[in-house]
This record gives structure tokens, sequence and C-alpha cells, in this order.
């Protein structure tokens, strides 16, 4: 597995995943805050929650149910990661907030950071709008990216950090992603082409991947690759446009949330059981990449689609209370004047 970047960096899906959640919700939510409102951000804070909630939830349930039928995956761990206070922290989306960031389900620590994105998203939306030079916002995006790497190059840490050093990602590649997303708008002047563009990322992209200290470099090369993506529909483009990709993209989320419980429980039987034959150990691996794909599309269409238009529906109803309630305290004011 060392062997192969691809898997060995794997955990750099979350730092895609926070510039491109920048970039998407700066994208869907431009028109929403021409100025602050709270109506507008508890409508977009309840459509988040949907969208991420429901799942988690449902993940926790199952890591829950789990422990009580195999008690054995507890024991995994160098440290106490399933405890009854831990599962409520955890259920809350509060363990990067906490001491132990990666108890029960440990790629759940990223929800927990994202909510920091989330509460501070409309502010950052508006800022943004101070910028009406596409080439400030790019050379903004690659500062807050650059520094970000350099921060872990300098420290001698990996860049596969949580808690404080999460918040730090976060904030560093969300910021990233609006400012992208600002640029895409503004448009860069002149006769560019961006042909070559997004082959030249994806290949240093690669090569960064290959040489492990420059690791933390590849955030850069993400945020260029989002940026290329945007401004030119090329092959790559095209590509990740495919029904396939969008597929793949419609259930990654599931794909992250359920991967470590599976992975649990596979450790376990291989523990308890052991690998008699290499047969035997071909036929575990299998099971596990079909779980991992068949699962994740069962919530997928289960648990997350539903939610959505569940979590929609109750938005627009709260928004449609909020605006009434408004709308009574305007008419039962006094007028000017009296």
């Amino acid at each position: 597995m060392d062997l192969i970047p691809v898997v060995r960096e794997g955990y750099l899906g979350v730092d895609i995943f926070f510039i491109l959640s920048g970039f998407i919700l700066c994208h869907v939510y431009v028109s929403s805050f021409q100025q602050y409102g709270i109506r507008e951000h508890v409508h977009f804070l309840m459509v988040r929650l949907a969208r991420i909630y429901p799942l988690h939830v449902v993940v926790m349930l199952a890591f829950a149910i789990a422990l009580w039928f195999v008690p054995g995956i507890a024991s995994q761990n160098g440290y106490p990661r399933y405890t009854a206070p831990g599962f409520f922290i955890a259920i809350l989306l509060l363990q990067n907030w906490y001491r132990y960031q990666l108890i029960w389900n440990g790629p759940a620590w990223s929800l927990s950071a994202e909510w920091l994105a989330y509460l501070v998203f409309p502010f950052l939306l508006i800022a943004t709008r101070w910028i009406k030079a596409a080439r400030f916002a790019i050379a903004l995006a690659a500062l807050s990216l650059g520094i970000l790497a350099l921060t872990f190059v300098a420290s001698g840490h990996s860049i596969d950090a949580t808690g404080k050093a999460g918040f730090a990602r976060l904030a560093g590649e969300f910021t990233a992603g609006a400012l992208i997303n600002r640029a895409h708008n503004l448009g860069l002047p002149g006769r560019i082409s961006w042909r070559w563009a997004n082959p030249i990322a994806a290949t240093l992209l690669v090569a960064t991947l290959l040489y492990r200290p420059a690791v933390p470099f590849s955030v850069l090369l993400f945020g260029f690759l989002v940026f290329s993506l945007s401004m030119h529909e090329g092959r790559l483009s095209r590509i990740l446009s495919s029904r396939p990709m969008v597929f793949l993209g419609e259930i990654s989320y599931s794909v992250y949330l359920v991967q470590s419980l599976l992975l649990e429980l596979t450790t376990w039987y291989i523990k308890r059981y052991g690998m008699t034959s290499s047969g035997t150990s071909l036929g575990v691996a299998a099971l596990l990449i079909i779980l991992l794909l068949f699962v994740p599309i069962l919530t997928w269409r289960t648990v997350e689609r539903p939610a959505r238009v569940i979590g929609r529906r109750l938005s627009n109803r709260l928004d449609t209370s909020l605006a009434h309630m408004k709308r009574i305290r305007w008419a039962s004011s006094p007028a000017d004047g009296e």
C-alpha cells in the first residue's frame, strides 16, 4: 500500500473537499447573500444540515450496533475511541473541537470542522465581493494555500492533521475555494488559452504525490486544477462530467462516511479468524471492495437523497414562517410619528 501514492495519500481527498466546498457553495449562494441576513443564514445552515447530518447519525448508530454485537472492535485502537461521552460529542459534530478528534467514526472529524466554515460562510462570501480583479483573487487563493503548505513543511508534520491543525486546513482551503470562485466569476482579462492547463496541473499533481516531501504543496495544484477546470471545458473536464464520474461524485460522501466502519469490521474479522490462504485473503479483499460500493449506494438512495428533499422542504417552511412573522411585526409596529 505504501508504494501506491493514490492510496498512501488518500487523506488528501479531505483537502480537495474543503477547496471544492468553498468554490461550489460560493457558486450556488452567490445571489443569496447580497448582504448578511439571519433568515438567509438559517436557511443555508438547515440545507447544509440536511445534506450531511442524517447520514452521519445513521453511521454513528451503525457503529453503536456493531460495537454491541462485535465488542472486539473496541480494542483495535490505541486510545478509548468508543466511549459513551464520546458518542454524544461525535454525534453533535463537536469532536474536532475536542481532545480526541477521531473518536467513533474517524472521518467525521472533517464534518465537525466544516461546521465552522458554514458559520462564517456568508461573511466570507460578502467579503470576496470587495475583490474586483480576478488576478488579485487568484493571488490571494495561492497565498492562502501556499502559507498552509509552508506551515506544514516547516513544522515537519504531515498535512494529514485534525484538531487545531485540521481547522487550519479548513480555513486555508475553504477560503481559497471561495477566492477561486470569485476569480472565475470575474474572468481573467486578455486572451489566455487554458487548453493545456488541466493536463499540466494533473501531471504536476501526480509528480507531487510521488515525491512525499512535496505532498503538502499538492493543495496548490488542487486549487489550480479547480480553477482551470472552471475556465476550460477540456477533455479532463468532459471525463469528470461523464455519467460514471458524476455518479461516483454523488455517492462519494457515503463512501467517505461508511469506510471506517467497514474497515473496522474487516480488521476484526481478520484478527479473529486469520487468513488461512491467499484465496481467503483475496476473497475478503473482494468482499470489502463490493461493500465499499454497495453500502454507499444503499445509504445514498435511502438516507441522503430523501433527507435532502425533506431538509429543503423544512427550510422553505421555516423561511416562509420567518417572513410571515416579520410581516406581522411590521404591521403591528406603531406608524411613524405616533
